[in-house]
């Protein structure tokens, strides 16, 4: 248990206001979503229930209701539970969109373009993408990180859909955010996705050129899963 889990564990024992144990809730269960799952769901749970007690009887705590359906949506996701995915991940959209939280509002909107792209609905995947996209992008600058992956997401719907040239335009405009500021795991998967589609359209010349540079990108990254995506990639 890392310090910062333990932290929050001790507070929840404290009497605390009831939105702050709410938030403590909550962020917990997004600390423990990957190792601890079903305590995860149950903690989302509970920060659901308080988030519509009093003193939040008469307008509920929308930040509480937004991050706990957040969690729950992820939690189905790994599941593979679309359905009930998209049900508690449109919730949180909307419980979001009553906090004017736009940071968050992205965030949900690209999970859901992921999980409709899942479901094999691009046109659904690609409308949720382009509206993610659009707000990382009135970020200032600060939701570049996000920009970059919408872009990405958004080229593989493309490629997906048999438009291998507007898949490129989108790549390479993620490929450019990466390199711009340094951020060579994300550089490095663009680049591997890239190839492929280079090598769909028989440009293998290209295609070798991309994967090459995936490859030393993961590889000076020590990323071992990356290293033999992109060394699969190569042999395809």
């Amino acid at each position: 248990m890392t310090d910062e889990i333990a932290a929050l564990e001790a507070q929840l024992g404290v009497m605390e206001p009831p939105q702050l144990k709410i938030d403590t809730l909550n962020t917990l269960a997004w600390k423990l979503r990957h190792e601890q799952p079903e305590r995860a769901k149950q903690l989302s749970q509970e920060a659901s229930e308080l988030s519509t007690l009093a003193p939040f009887e008469t307008k509920p705590y929308y930040q509480g209701l937004a991050d706990s359906r957040r969690t729950l949506g992820w939690l189905c996701l790994q599941e593979a539970a679309y359905d009930r995915a998209l049900s508690y991940l449109q919730e949180a959209l909307f419980f979001y969109e009553e906090t004017s939280n736009p940071r968050y509002q992205a965030e949900i909107l690209s999970v859901i373009g992921q999980t409709y792209y899942n479901l094999g609905d691009y046109a659904g995947a690609l409308e949720y993408n382009l509206s993610a996209l659009r707000l990382y992008q009135a970020q200032d600058g600060q939701g570049w990180a996000g920009e970059a992956q919408s872009l990405r997401d958004i080229g593989l719907v493309y490629f997906i859909s048999g438009d291998a040239h507007r898949a490129l335009d989108y790549l390479r405009q993620g490929l450019l955010i990466y390199r711009e500021h340094h951020h060579r795991e994300g550089e490095a998967s663009i680049l591997d996705r890239m190839g492929t589609v280079y090598r769909n359209l028989d440009n293998y010349s290209d295609a070798l050129t991309c994967g090459i540079k995936s490859l030393h990108l993961y590889r000076q990254l020590y990323h071992t899963s990356g290293e033999a995506e992109a060394l699969g990639n190569l042999g395809a």
